[in-house]
């Protein structure tokens, strides 16, 4: 998009200089014409000098001076077509001139427009560092509690196996197996609700 602005300015600026050389070719035509009128002048005053001497020639004068003042005529209607074009054309530069200025503006926008996504995508990728964290931390925090349920088991069905090796040895005691039983489950219950409240505080965590 910028790159298409710039060759737009580049072409902008390339017609505005071929204006100002036609616009310089019109004032040295203008300044050879006003030169010319000055020659024309001159020699009007010579003939008028002349006039006296020249009688006979009056006539032919006088004709010489009606095609010359047609032809100021004519000059004065091209120089006056010519004031008439040259302020078309700074009517035409001055549109030019606010659609660039306008250009500007919208390129202005856009810049600003892209400097604020910078700025986003830079929070966007802050917070998924962050976000990272908090899940690695997570996973070793779950690979702990992983590991713990697993000694816990494992520790669980020794007690089981001490339990029945109790209960196969000692037989009738029933009122001492009962609290044998009561003390592992209680230590299981234990267990599982410490593993709970850990889990429900990481799920906390991971929420906010």
């Amino acid at each position: 998009m910028e790159k298409q602005i710039l060759e737009l300015l580049i072409g902008l600026d390339t017609e505005v200089k071929g204006m100002r050389g036609d616009v310089n070719d019109l004032k040295s035509e203008t300044t050879s014409l006003r030169s010319e009128m000055t020659g024309m002048k001159t020699e009007m005053r010579s003939i008028k000098t002349e006039m006296g001497n020249m009688k006979s020639e009056i006539g032919s004068m006088k004709t010489e001076m009606g095609n010359m003042k047609s032809e100021i005529g004519n000059m004065k209607t091209e120089m006056g077509g010519m004031k008439s074009e040259i302020g078309s054309m700074k009517t035409e530069m001055g549109g030019m001139k606010l659609e660039i200025r306008n250009m500007k503006t919208e390129m202005g926008g856009m810049k600003s427009e892209i400097g604020s996504m910078k700025t986003e995508m830079g929070s966007i990728k802050t917070e998924v560092g962050s976000i990272k964290t908090e899940v690695g931390s997570m996973k070793i925090g779950i690979g702990s509690i992983k590991f713990e349920i697993v000694n816990m088991k494992t520790e669980m069905h020794e007690r089981f196996n001490t339990v029945e090796a109790k209960l196969d040895g000692i037989g009738g005691q029933f009122e001492l197996t009962n609290e044998l039983r009561m003390n592992d489950f209680d230590f299981i219950d234990n267990k599982v609700n410490r593993l709970e409240k850990e889990i429900f505080i990481m799920k906390s965590k991971s929420k906010r």
